[in-house]
């Protein structure tokens, strides 16, 4: 019976720990991220992954997990905003239709 109802919430069981974590990594952006994301460093232009860049570095030398790490926060605020906003405009939608009926 527990298998039947966990295989209805595949999306969630998958989902769920991926977002987590990214919520996470967006927190703690300043603590996990290996290097400066802004720092340019003409030495190290467009280096493949190493052990000091585990993601590589791009064309001005900046590491990329760094910039991955701290895009998260970007992408999680937007999302947010956004969900805030479609949950928002329904509660005042469907609030107006019921007050105004056709």
């Amino acid at each position: 019976m527990q298998v039947k109802k966990l295989k209805r919430h595949v999306r969630l069981i998958v989902g769920g720990p991926i977002l987590f974590a990214l919520i996470l990594a967006a927190c703690f952006s300043g603590w996990l991220a290996p290097a400066d994301p802004y720092k340019i460093d003409t030495k190290n232009i467009l280096k493949g992954p190493s052990g000091q860049h585990p993601f590589g570095t791009d064309q001005i030398g900046r590491d990329i997990l760094s910039r991955v790490i701290f895009g998260a926060r970007v992408s999680l605020s937007v999302s947010g905003a956004a969900v805030f906003f479609a949950i928002g405009k329904r509660r005042f939608s469907s609030s107006a239709a019921d007050r105004h009926p056709h």
